[in-house]
This record gives structure tokens, C-alpha cells and sequence, in this order.
């Protein structure tokens, strides 16, 4: 019998472990519990900032893709614009250049006009004195030869 005692000895001790075990292993489940739950905690605060984050740029997306677009059909425009002031422009600076070659070739036929007519005029003026000296030279000779009579 002394092997009984024993026994039960050894059993109260194996008892006392399985419970002392137990005990660790639900310490154990409790801890990784615990930090699982707050893993999935962690992921499910990143999922949710992601999902945020996502509706965030779609709200915000929305709100700018027609900004974007009148943005971009403004830039169209003035680059439309921009171009036909620039066709414009140069045709109208063609216009004038035209216009002042036309004038200068105008002002040059005016002054050769004018300097044949001031050489007419010159010259016919000079005929008029060269008459006028010589009637005047004919009319001294006449009558200074009758005054001489």
C-alpha cells in the first residue's frame, strides 16, 4: 500500500499540473486572443482609412473631373482664340505694310508729278523771261533808234 500513496501523490501532482497547464493555456488563448484582436483591430482601422481615403479621392475626383473638363475646353478656346488674333494680327499688319508700300509708291508718283510740273512751270517761266527780254531788247533797239532819228 505504501505504492498507492504514492500514486496518488504523483496523480495529485499530474492533476495539479494539468491545472496549472490549463490555467497557462488559457492565459495563452487570452493573450494571442488579445493580439489578434488587436491585429484585426489595427487591420480594420487600415482598412478603414483606405476606404476613406478611397471615397475621399472619389468625392473629390467627382468634384474635379468637371472643373478639369471646363478647364481644359477653356484652354482650347483660347488657344483657338490666341490663334485668330495671331491670323489676324499678321493679316493686318500684311494690310498695312501693303497700305504703306502703296503710299510711298503714291507719295513718289505725287513728287515726280510735282517736279515735272515745277520743271514745266520753270521752264515756261523761262521762255516768258527770255521772250519778255527779248521784245523789251527789240523794243529798246526800235526805239532807240527812232529816239536816235
Amino acid at each position: 500500500m505504501a505504492k498507492q500513496p504514492q500514486d496518488d501523490t504523483s496523480d495529485k501532482q499530474a492533476t495539479s499540473r494539468e491545472g496549472q497547464f490549463g490555467v497557462r493555456e488559457g492565459q495563452f488563448g487570452r493573450d494571442q486572443f488579445n493580439r489578434e484582436s488587436q491585429s484585426a483591430a489595427r487591420d480594420a482601422q487600415s482598412s478603414m482609412r483606405h476606404a476613406q481615403q478611397a471615397v475621399t479621392e472619389l468625392t473629390a475626383s467627382a468634384m474635379l473631373q468637371p472643373y478639369a473638363e471646363l478647364m481644359q475646353e477653356m484652354g482650347n478656346f483660347n488657344r483657338e482664340w490666341a490663334q485668330r488674333m495671331r491670323s489676324s494680327v499678321d493679316r493686318t499688319l500684311d494690310l498695312t505694310l501693303k497700305l504703306q508700300q502703296t503710299w510711298i509708291s503714291q507719295v513718289k508718283q505725287t513728287s515726280d508729278l510735282y517736279l515735272r510740273v515745277y520743271e514745266a512751270d520753270l521752264s515756261a517761266q523761262t521762255a516768258m523771261t527770255r521772250e519778255l527780254q527779248d521784245r523789251t531788247a527789240s523794243a529798246v533797239r526800235r526805239y532807240g533808234t527812232q529816239a536816235a532819228e
